[in-house]
C-alpha cells in the first residue's frame, strides 16, 4: 500500500483480497472499495482474477453493496465469466478462464488439446 492509501497492486486480485481480509480500515477502505469498483468498469464488467480473488468478488461486493455489480458478474455470459465456461460445456471450473478457445481446450500457454 502506498503513502496515499492506495493498493500498490492494481489488479481486482488485490483489491478483493484487501477487502475480504480486513487489510484496510477506515477512509483507505472507502477508497479501495471505489477503485475496486472502478477496475470492473474498467475491465467492462469482465472478471480479470485469478483462483485467488476470484471466490471473495461476489461476496465482497455484497458486503459493500453493490448486489447489482455481484449479480452482472455472475450472470454473465460473456468470456471470461463464469457462465461462458458452462455454455462451452464445462462441469467443473476451469483452470484458466481461456480453458477452452474455438473448441479446444487449453492445457497450458500454446499447448492444445484436439
Amino acid at each position: 500500500m502506498t503513502r496515499t492509501g492506495r493498493l500498490s497492486s492494481p489488479t481486482q486480485t488485490a483489491h478483493v483480497l484487501a477487502l475480504q481480509f480486513g487489510l484496510v480500515e477506515g477512509p483507505v477502505r472507502k477508497k479501495v472499495e471505489e477503485s475496486f469498483i472502478r477496475l470492473i468498469e474498467e475491465s467492462a464488467y469482465k472478471l480479470t482474477s485469478g483462483f485467488l480473488g476470484t471466490p471473495y468478488i461476489c461476496p465482497v461486493l455484497s458486503d459493500i453493496g453493490r448486489n447489482d455489480l455481484a449479480y452482472r458478474l455472475a450472470l454473465s455470459r460473456d468470456y471470461p465469466s463464469w457462465l461462458y465456461s458452462v455454455e462451452q460445456g464445462a462441469t467443473t471450473i476451469w483452470e484458466h478462464w481461456d480453458g477452452k478457445k474455438s473448441g479446444r481446450f487449453v492445457l497450458e500457454r500454446g499447448y492444445e488439446l484436439l
